[in-house]
């Protein structure tokens, strides 16, 4: 993401703590002001950036930092925590009104899962409960935009984050950690906490992606069983509908026993 990537160049870029700790603070308070307009999209870019390894290593800048601070990120984190599929922003959504900026990750990700757990055909049909599905998601998103935020363009601040050089998203977490250990390096103490940090993360990580895996699972079993009842009804229906012609009993008298028995299958 361009912006995280923009956030943790600017805090690098500063040439001592106490210059880093102000940077972040104005970060921080970015990151509050953008979940205040419901841009949780922006905001999240924000807060994923200042929760960067890059940037969580610096001790001697976070001690700079007021406490007001550090609560506020505390709280922006527990906002922005990708747990259960980002239940705390997809919930502050819901409670707002538009315009709405959502987490634009969260949705793609419940494009991609629908996706990947519905093939689009079954049996030669068409799969409708996929295309229900992602339209729903896609109407969630619409919905966000009902109202359009009044603001003027600045150009100058527009130009410049277009125009900011970035690198690739493989390259830059290993320059930016480079500079990182620049700014703070690492004593023998600090490697060993390093290592122990990177120990838990990896721990909760592993959890998170059990925990998703499970859902995931979970999700196509359902999705599965629902394909195959749809098919167990369309194969219904199809026969009906040969047997009353077959009959020659496909006329309008009928029009209320077809619909009827249609609805009796579904």
């Amino acid at each position: 993401n361009k912006l995280s990537q923009i956030v943790v160049r600017e805090i690098l870029f500063k040439a001592n703590a106490k210059q880093r700790a102000i940077c972040t603070e104005r970060f921080i308070d970015l990151a509050t002001k953008l979940v205040s307009l419901k841009n949780f999209d922006s905001a999240t870019a924000v807060i994923t950036a200042l929760g960067s390894c890059s940037i969580q290593r610096l001790k001697r800048t976070w001690a700079e930092l007021g406490e007001g601070s550090k609560i506020r990120m505390q709280h922006l984190e527990k906002l922005a925590s990708n747990k259960r599929k980002y239940e705390n922003i997809r919930a502050e959504c819901k409670q707002n009104i538009p315009p709405i900026l959502p987490l634009m990750a969260a949705h793609l990700s419940d494009l991609a899962l629908i996706q990947e757990g519905n093939p689009k055909y079954i049996d030669g049909l068409v799969n409708f409960s996929r295309y229900v599905q992602e339209a729903n998601v896609i109407s969630e998103v619409q919905q966000y935009q009902q109202d359009f935020y009044n603001f003027a363009p600045n150009p100058e601040i527009l130009a410049w984050l277009l125009t900011y050089p970035v690198v690739s998203e493989s390259d830059a977490d290993e320059e930016l950690y480079s500079m990182s250990l620049k700014l703070e390096p690492l004593n023998p103490h600090d490697a060993l906490e390093k290592f122990i940090v990177q120990e838990e993360q990896m721990k909760k990580e592993i959890g998170q992606l059990q925990s998703s895996n499970a859902e995931l699972n979970i999700i196509v079993a359902l999705e599965r069983k629902k394909n195959e009842n749809l098919t167990e009804q369309n194969r219904k229906l199809i026969e009906l509908v040969k047997d009353m012609c077959n009959n020659q009993q496909f006329d309008v008298s009928n029009t209320q026993q077809i619909l009827s028995q249609i609805t009796s299958l579904s």
